[in-house]
């Protein structure tokens, strides 16, 4: 049987020191359990916040990546040659092979894109890229696409769906009315704004929206789902496997649906829901909630808090466990941090994050650039902007009150899709950007900052602008058949066409090349500092432009005023001008024309500008060779082709532009013709009439016309003239043609002239005219008869 050895009683200070360490101990646990759930809390809400702006950004990517597709919309329902194509969008009234063509160029434009396609107002389908005969003339009117177009008159971004193209793939259509062209727009030249008459969408391909968020996902580290409107599924880990599937509600999704950002945490996950603004897409962004650095620190304090209460050497193997479990969850956060950083770095697009108040918190590498910020280096001060001015694409300013950024603090909407120029004070170069400013709400729907992007649109922004000139240009120079008109035209819309809103414009000219020289011609310069049409001078003086005629090839260049010749060096010194395209314009395999665009800014001619000026070159030849054919038969029309004098109807045409003066018109007759051809043949006539003719045409003015009527008849109408003028004309006339050497003889004429007065009927005048030229015929035949004159049968 054990012996029992009872204990010494404790004495009463050891109790009161054992109840003193208990209480100790407890109130250390106690405040240790409450600064760990705490600290907890902050950290998990620190968790979401940044869990939220990853959504926040990702949602805004991928808005913008629609608007691009949007923007696309809308140019190619702008372009000349869709409304021409497309014409009142009625099956049997389009333009079937020119519509084809627009939508294959569109669908060609990324590889994102599926299909390209259009409709009638009520959803039947006209045209589609790649062609599909299945579907022409199917109705569609139930794809929530048309719906929206059709309920709202504005684009429309789709929920995903099943095409009913070849290969039935998974797509979203981004949808934009097409509107009517008014008498209105034509009348102005703008653009269609009458009512809707069908419908243009791009199918862009899901399986592309899920590569993004997989690049998005992985570089982050975080799980992504992006929803439509309808919660189906279009991106998720591990992709849709080519099916549609409905997503289960949850907290965060459903305040997303509802338009705001909002966050849910469950047993196992920690989630944020951001809106995709515009379209009611939703981006989901997830991580597990044991990976996250707030569940790291509370369990690594708790065991701290626990081994310090422990025993201290087990607490001091806890305590390294757990500094090693907090190293690894901090290096994973850092890494995650420097990995978004990195994406952030590698962006071509501005993002900008700002508090609630506006103010700047954080920006990548791409703000420096598009947005013209710069390192200060100054603490507090890290970006400091470069001074600029912001621009609307007319070249008017926009004030700092109605900037994207602005509006959105003002309001507290988002404010998208801005495009504006950023125009920098020091050279007034400018710089096209889309600007969109979106706030970031809590689970409470309090702005707590925005997130604000801005894309370089530049090229796109340009391109518009150059292929809408050159589009109208094409049109003009078409519908003109006078070439002073067409080269006037062609200088102004190259000049239009490389002058930027909002930097100094430049000037254009036309060269026309004759052998060894040059004369200037059509000059487009809004500034005019150096006016120089109609100089004419040596090729050698210009060694761009000998260049150009030399070797038929187009020249960009920076200017050096050394090669200049004396005569044009300092012209263009004082000009200012820096740099210039000169694009040749042939004709028949010979240069003829030089097509001349100037500029007094340090940047060039771009690549994108000289091909669409070489386009406007060709064109511009096309019709300038036209303008020529028709003015040179314009010109036979109104010719008389023996003597090369005006023909009855170019007199006609001269006596309805009669100024309002005194005129006169004389009647002339060649006298004895029909002897003449009687006795020394046609021929001999025929060298009468054309050499009389031309006798007449020397000896009147050049505002004067002489034509010939037919037969021997000629008329002269005489400017300015009265009865004295009239007369001495006729002696001298009669004079110069019996001075005219024949073969057979000399010839006469028989003279009559009436003179009137402003507002006569110059017909009526003529007529008198003509009746006095009876009458001197008359007295003629009479002298021949009393003579009995006979012209002699030889020379």
């Amino acid at each position: 049987m054990p012996i029992r050895i009872p204990r010494p009683a404790a004495t009463s200070p050891t109790r009161i020191a054992g109840a003193v360490s208990i209480v100790a101990l407890l109130l250390i646990g106690g405040f240790a359990a409450l600064a760990i759930q705490t600290s907890y809390n902050s950290d998990l809400s620190t968790e979401a916040s940044k869990l939220s702006s990853t959504a926040a950004v990702t949602s805004e990517l991928v808005a913008r990546e629609m608007r691009s597709v949007e923007v696309i919309d809308q140019a190619t329902v702008e372009r000349k040659s869709f409304v021409t194509a497309f014409g009142p969008g009625v099956a049997g009234q389009i333009d079937a092979a020119g519509l084809q063509g627009v939508l294959d160029q569109v669908r060609a434009l990324r590889p994102e894109f599926q299909f390209a396609a259009v409709s009638d107002a009520a959803g039947a389908t006209l045209g589609v890229s790649p062609a599909n005969p299945a579907v022409m003339g199917k109705n569609f009117s139930y794809r929530d696409w048309y719906r929206g177009v059709t309920r709202s008159a504005k684009p429309y971004v789709s929920s995903a769906y099943v095409s009913a193209v070849k290969g039935a793939p998974l797509v979203v259509a981004v949808a934009t009315p097409v509107r009517a062209m008014t008498p209105s727009d034509v009348a102005g030249r703008g653009l269609p704004s009458g009512a809707v008459i069908g419908t243009f969408f791009i199918g862009y391909k899901i399986g592309s929206i899920q590569a993004f968020a997989d690049h998005i996902a992985s570089v982050e580290q975080v799980d992504l789902e992006l929803t439509d409107q309808a919660g189906v599924l279009m991106a998720r880990e591990g992709g849709i496997a080519g099916q549609l599937i409905k997503r289960a509600p949850a907290p965060d999704f459903n305040a997303a649906l509802q338009g705001r950002t909002g966050n849910s945490m469950s047993a196992t996950e920690l989630a944020a829901s951001s809106p995709v603004s515009g379209i009611g897409w939703v981006i989901r962004a997830t991580t597990p909630l044991s990976g996250t650095v707030a569940v790291a620190q509370r369990r690594t304090t708790t065991l701290i808090a626990s081994g310090l209460l422990l025993v201290l050497a087990l607490g001091s193997a806890l305590l390294v466990a757990g500094t090693r479990r907090l190293a690894h969850a901090n290096a994973r956060h850092a890494a995650s941090a420097a990995q978004l950083q990195a994406v952030l770095g590698s962006l071509t697009e501005s993002i900008t994050v700002y508090d609630a108040a506006g103010v700047l918190i954080s920006a990548n590498p791409a703000t420096e650039r598009l947005l013209g910020f710069r390192h200060s280096g100054v603490a507090g001060h890290a970006l400091v902007a470069e001074p600029s001015e912001l621009i609307r694409e007319d070249g008017s300013i926009i004030p700092d009150e109605a900037t994207p950024l602005a509006t959105a603090v003002r309001t507290g909407v988002a404010s998208e899709g801005v495009v504006s120029g950023i125009r920098r004070l020091s050279d007034h170069a400018v710089r096209w950007v889309s600007l969109s400013a979106v706030p970031i709400r809590d689970g409470k729907r309090e702005v707590s900052g925005y997130v604000s992007s801005a894309t370089d649109v530049t090229e796109r922004v340009d391109s518009a602008r150059e292929m809408r000139i050159l589009s109208e240009a094409s049109e003009n120079l078409a519908a003109s058949l006078e070439p002073a008109v067409v080269i006037r035209a062609l200088t102004r819309a190259a000049a239009n066409m490389c002058s930027t809103p909002g930097e100094p414009p430049r000037r254009a000219q036309i060269f026309i090349v004759e052998a060894t020289s040059f004369t200037i011609t059509a000059e487009d310069d809004v500034d005019g500092i150096a006016v120089m049409e109609g100089v004419t001078m040596a090729l050698g003086e210009h060694p761009y432009v000998q260049q150009v005629v030399a070797n038929k090839e187009a020249v960009v260049s920076a200017l050096d005023y050394a090669q200049f010749g004396g005569e044009i060096a300092s012209v263009v010194m004082k000009s200012g001008v820096k740099n210039g395209a000169w694009i040749p314009i042939e004709h028949r395999g010979e240069v003829y024309a030089v097509l001349a665009v100037s500029g007094r800014q340090d940047a060039l001619v771009s690549d994108a500008q000289l091909v669409r000026l070489k386009t406007l070159a060709s064109i511009g030849e096309l019709a300038l060779n036209n303008a020529r054919t028709h003015q040179h038969v314009a010109e036979m029309a109104r010719t008389d082709p023996l003597t090369g004098l005006a023909n009855r109807r170019a007199l006609s045409e001269r006596m309805r532009q009669l100024p309002r003066t005194n005129f006169a018109i004389l009647a002339m007759d060649i006298d004895n013709l029909k002897r003449i051809n009687d006795s020394h043949g046609h021929a001999a006539g025929d060298d009468a009439i054309a050499r009389i003719g031309q006798a007449l045409a020397r000896e009147v003015r050049p505002a004067d016309l002489v034509a010939r009527m037919g037969g021997d008849e000629f008329l002269a109408l005489l400017v300015d003239c009265d009865s004295d003028g009239a007369r001495r004309l006729s002696e001298r006339l009669d004079r110069t043609v019996a001075n005219l050497a024949f073969g057979w003889g000399a010839a006469s004429v028989s003279v009559g002239f009436a003179v009137g007065i402003p507002g006569d009927d110059p017909e009526a005048v003529a007529k008198t005219a003509d009746a006095v030229l009876y009458e001197a015929k008359a007295l003629t035949r009479q002298r021949d008869d009393t003579r009995g004159s006979e012209l002699p049968a030889t020379a």
